[in-house]
């Protein structure tokens, strides 16, 4: 990420074509696009890859690369990416997806780069994980063409890791011999499940066994009946609630 040092103008750039540099120069020096002057409230940005990322990006001349703040910008993290998701696509969203991602958040599945820069094989990207959340997709059919077949397959046999959601509701002690691939998917399952009184034990039995995971079962929730669910959890077992920040934070 680029910035020049220049009031009120922030640019971000990488820039493959001549023509295009020669043009980069004129606007981070003198705030013009050809003969027109740029406004001095306009802010400018742009953005780019570093060559590591892209196979057309190359490294910028020390001139103009001069004229600039460099900035790096990290990839987004899970939380990041479920805050979008719940901003962009409200609840129209496959929460599975986040329950697999939250699973294995220490393998960082959100973001696969490839080895070279060009590649023949898919690999998964926040945008190819929303493609597979956000449109109404087979998701053991499509996720190896989008996220790459060995991290497809392995998000095939956690989707396969079914729970009886009406059993563990009326016997919630079954809870306990969960797989915990099995228990991330309930907590989507639950979440799903309108009746507060119905969920409540489970609720519980979840917040006190992991916190990770309950929040997965938080951020799960309708936005709707999010704070509802959290409140009567939270009366239920306030210490462990209030344990948990990131939840105790909805109903604060």
């Amino acid at each position: 990420m680029l910035e020049p040092r220049l009031p009120h103008a922030r640019q971000i750039t990488n820039v493959q074509r001549d023509d295009v540099l020669s043009t980069a120069y004129k606007i981070a020096l003198d705030r013009k696009v050809g003969q027109i002057s740029i406004n001095g409230g306009t802010f400018i940005v742009a953005a780019g890859n570093t060559p590591e990322d892209s196979a057309i990006a190359r490294p910028l001349p020390a001139p103009l690369l001069n004229r600039f703040r460099v900035i790096r910008v990290d990839p987004p993290s899970l939380k990041d990416w479920v805050d979008y998701m719940d901003k962009k696509h409200d609840d129209e969203w496959d929460k599975r997806v986040y329950a697999f991602l939250a699973a294995y958040e220490g393998e960082n599945y959100l973001v696969q780069k490839p080895d070279d820069a060009e590649t023949l094989e898919q690999f998964a990207t926040p945008r190819t994980w929303t493609i597979l959340a956000a449109r109404s997709l087979d998701l053991e059919k499509d996720a190896p063409t989008l996220v790459g077949r060995e991290l497809g397959l392995k998000f095939r046999t956690f989707l396969r890791a079914r729970v009886d959601v009406n059993e563990i509701i009326r016997n919630p002690d079954r809870y306990d011999g969960l797989t915990l691939d099995q228990k991330y998917m309930l907590t989507i399952q639950l979440a799903n499940v309108k009746d507060i009184k119905k969920i409540l034990p489970v609720a519980v039995k979840i917040l006190k066994d992991r916190g990770e995971l309950f929040i997965v079962f938080a951020r799960a929730l309708p936005k709707a009946s999010r704070r509802k669910v959290l409140k009567a959890v939270k009366d239920a077992a306030p210490d462990a609630f209030e344990s948990i920040a990131e939840a105790a934070s909805v109903v604060a």
